[in-house]
């Protein structure tokens, strides 16, 4: 048996390749934005995790944005081992 070549049609593009590998994890995540007039709450699902981060959707959208807003996210995780 011989090892055939790989597939070019099949190949990644490099540029599309991600730097670390993503892991599909689901928990419930709290976010607020830190706004000067009132901070905002909301809640959401993590999609994924990996070593650069968390992907979360949140429930609302996060509007009128400024540049000196700050968002922070938590979330529970708990590790058997």
């Amino acid at each position: 048996m011989t090892a055939s070549p790989p597939d070019p049609a099949k190949a990644v593009d490099p540029a599309k390749q991600r730097r670390y590998p993503r892991y599909p994890l689901d928990v419930r995540v709290s976010a607020r934005v830190f706004r000067e007039d009132a901070p905002i709450e909301l809640w959401g699902r993590s999609i994924e995790f990996g070593q650069d981060g968390t992907a979360a959707e949140l429930v609302e959208e996060v509007v009128d944005r400024q540049a000196r807003d700050v968002l922070a996210v938590t979330g529970a995780l708990q590790v058997d081992g």
